[in-house]
């Protein structure tokens, strides 16, 4: 099968274009079977012009007709999509695909995503919000000394932020 999309625009594959290929496909596969648009229609309780729609790439196909139409031309539903251009992978915001190049940065990220209760969340992004407004306030421009943050965290122990959970 040759794909409709040629390789310098995969990364800006429209719905439209999508919705060619796919149409592309099907009547590719119709025509191998030998089936005209009107008996695919019946056999898939579709009507005659939305399989002309479809191969037109006119209309979209919802994936419960894209599905019924894979099993009545017996093919893998898969196959519509394999000269697609695939969607590169993008990281996810789970503590266990941190990229963050500040070691800190990326600890603090995993401690934040380990809290389940939503509540708690909002009160550590409220601190921390709180802690980086003082720290401009006090007139820093970067990244805080060491010290500073030492001193604001013997102010505010674990034991006094469940505390203040408690008091929600």
């Amino acid at each position: 099968m040759e794909s409709l999309i040629p390789p310098e625009n995969a990364a800006k594959t429209s719905a439209e274009t999508i919705n060619r290929h796919i149409g592309w496909c099907l009547a590719t596969r119709r025509r191998a079977l030998g089936l005209s648009q009107r008996e695919l229609a019946d056999a898939s309780d579709l009507s005659h012009r939305q399989i002309r729609d479809y191969e037109r790439g006119a209309t979209p196909i919802a994936v419960d007709q894209l599905f019924a139409l894979a099993r009545v031309m017996e093919m893998p539903l898969s196959s519509f999509f394999e000269e697609l251009p695939q969607p590169s992978p993008q990281p996810f915001a789970r503590a266990d695909r941190i990229t963050v190049s500040d070691p800190q940065a990326a600890e603090l990220t995993r401690a934040f995503l380990s809290i389940d209760d939503h509540d708690l969340r909002d009160r550590v992004v409220d601190l921390m919000r709180d802690l980086s407004a003082e720290f401009l306030l006090a007139g820093h421009n970067g990244p805080p000394p060491l010290t500073d943050l030492h001193d604001h965290s013997s102010r505010l122990t674990r034991s006094a932020f469940i505390g203040m959970k408690d008091e929600m």
